[in-house]
């Protein structure tokens, strides 16, 4: 059971690390240019740590994005939707 654990530990944060890198950046990166006094655009490090975490517990359903570039794409374009609580179509 130790074992199992370890690899899904492993399994998370490289995963939480990567979908910074694909998903988080990037939205946050729109957000800053779409409206720069948004919460997200002052304090990306904050939201880094608490995306980070969030990631590691939601791991096993964010593979998706983060391994398909057409699901990356769309989830990149409603979180920055979700950050600006606006609807993109």
């Amino acid at each position: 059971m130790t074992e199992w654990l370890q690899y899904y530990v492993v399994f998370a944060i490289s995963g939480s690390l990567l979908s910074i890198y694909n998903i988080f950046l990037p939205a946050v990166c729109l957000t800053r240019r779409m409206e720069e006094e948004n919460i997200v655009s002052r304090r990306p490090f904050v939201g880094s740590i608490v995306w980070f975490f969030l990631v590691c517990i939601f791991i096993p359903v964010l593979m998706f994005p983060i391994i398909f570039p057409y699901l990356q794409k769309h989830f990149v374009i409603n979180l920055t939707a979700s950050f600006l609580k606006t609807e993109i179509k």
